[in-house]
Formats: C-alpha cells, sequence, structure tokens
C-alpha cells in the first residue's frame, strides 16, 4: 500500500468529522434488485473511521474491518458485529473462501493493485464479490475551481485502471460498473473542510505547508467559485466477481 497520510491522530480525528459518508446509498443501490439480501461475512478493507464498516453492518452478520492506521481505528464507531485490526490490503489476515464481499470505499488507488487483487481472490469464496467505491464533486463548483485545486494540490496516486483481460488472469469476471448523484446541503464551510482533509492537501502539509494559511485559502477559494447551485456528489461503484 502507498504512503497513509492519515497516520496522526489529528488528521485522524480531522477525517472522521470532514469525511462525507455515502455507503448506505451505496449499499442500497447495489441490492436494489434484492434488498433482502444477507451476508455472512464481508471484509471492509482501508475502513479508516468506520463509515462504511457501520454501513455494512446493516447488511452482514459479521464486518472484519481493517486500516493500516491506528489512529483512524481510534475513532473507528464500535458496533457489535464489527471487529476491527490494523493490516494492509496487500497482506489479508484471513482464511480462504472466508468473504461473501470485500468492500473498498475511497481505497483501491491507494493499493498495489494485483497484490491486493491476489489476496482478495484467496480470501473470497467462489462468486464471491469485490466492490470499490469512489466519491467525486460533479456540481456545485466551477471548473476553476478544479483546475485551481489540482494545480496546487497535486493528487499523490496514479488513477488504477481494471482491465477485462488483467481481471480474467486474475481469476475475476463478470465486472459492473455503475453511478448514482446525491444532492447535499453542503455549505461553503464544509466544501472548504472536505478539500481540507483530503490525502492531496495532507500531502502538501507534510512536505512542509502551512496548515492555516492552506485552510484559509482553501475557504476563500471555494467561496469564490461556488456556482450557487448544491454540492452534488457522484458515487461510483465497480465490482468484479470471483471466478466459480
Amino acid at each position: 500500500m502507498s504512503k497513509n497520510y492519515f497516520l496522526s491522530p489529528d488528521r485522524a480525528s480531522q477525517y472522521d468529522l470532514t469525511r462525507p459518508s455515502f455507503h448506505a446509498k451505496a449499499l442500497e443501490y447495489l441490492h436494489q434488485s434484492n434488498s433482502s439480501m444477507r451476508y455472512k461475512r464481508v471484509l471492509d478493507v482501508a475502513c479508516g473511521t468506520g463509515q462504511s464498516s457501520l454501513a455494512l453492518s446493516e447488511w452482514a452478520d459479521e464486518v472484519e474491518a481493517i486500516d493500516s492506521s491506528q489512529s483512524m481505528l481510534d475513532h473507528a464507531v464500535e458496533h457489535k458485529n464489527i471487529n476491527y485490526q490494523v493490516a494492509s490490503a496487500e497482506d489479508l489476515p484471513f482464511p480462504a473462501d472466508h468473504f461473501d464481499l470485500i468492500f473498498c470505499a475511497s481505497s483501491f488507488h491507494w493499493f498495489k493493485k494485483r497484490i491486493f487483487l491476489a489476496q482478495a481472490k484467496k480470501c473470497l469464496r467462489p462468486g464471491g464479490k469485490i466492490v470499490i467505491y469512489d466519491s467525486y464533486i460533479i456540481r456545485g463548483l466551477s471548473d476553476e475551481f478544479g483546475e485551481e485545486y489540482n494545480k496546487r494540490f497535486p493528487a499523490m496516486y496514479d488513477d488504477v485502471k481494471l482491465f477485462d483481460e488483467e481481471l480474467k488472469l486474475l481469476g475475476f469476471s463478470k465486472k459492473k460498473i455503475e453511478h448514482f448523484d446525491v444532492i447535499t446541503t453542503f455549505t461553503p464551510k464544509t466544501t472548504a473542510e472536505y478539500f481540507f482533509n483530503l490525502s492531496n492537501v495532507a500531502a502538501k502539509i507534510e512536505q512542509g505547508g502551512d496548515a492555516k494559511e492552506i485552510q484559509e485559502y482553501l475557504h476563500t477559494l471555494v467561496n469564490q467559485e461556488l456556482t450557487g447551485a448544491p454540492i452534488i456528489f457522484q458515487i461510483l461503484l465497480t465490482s468484479v466477481e470471483k471466478n466459480v
């Protein structure tokens, strides 16, 4: 797994307060044709502070939730069906054919793709699925905001793609990509704090950037570039299935 920018207690706390959780909506969307679906065991990889784990607990008897940051787990929501532990995506400490579903929320781009997929294949039962969740703001801010933000705070990861032939070689099939939009009630302050607590900004601060100056800059930029429309997120869900 790549460098984790959420190892510090302060960063973990800020993440927990400012990161929106659309995981419950995503799981409802995924199961809209089978709302009575129930899993025996699911795995939440890079679970952070447990937002996705809590959503998964509504659909599973047991949720194993792992993250490489103990600080993130220290802020995780406790639940009788969830077991948290420190572990990495590339070294899953579970037996073979153990899970019905593996969920990766806003994290897959940090993984060493092929190592993770090999580990996931081992841990999934035949016919089990990996679901990759991502979210993006698509409305409410000008194009100039995106250009300015990405210029000053470049992404610290590469775009990771799943190719059909690659998946086939690794023992997966039935790739499916779905998406839906969520209209939020984000205020200018909420929006600025959301961007302040992304990994791009965390990296800039670790490299010597002044946190207070960056935070003030983002509040100013957001207020300048709001379009007047609600902030809308697009939720992207990519699923693949382990071959039987």
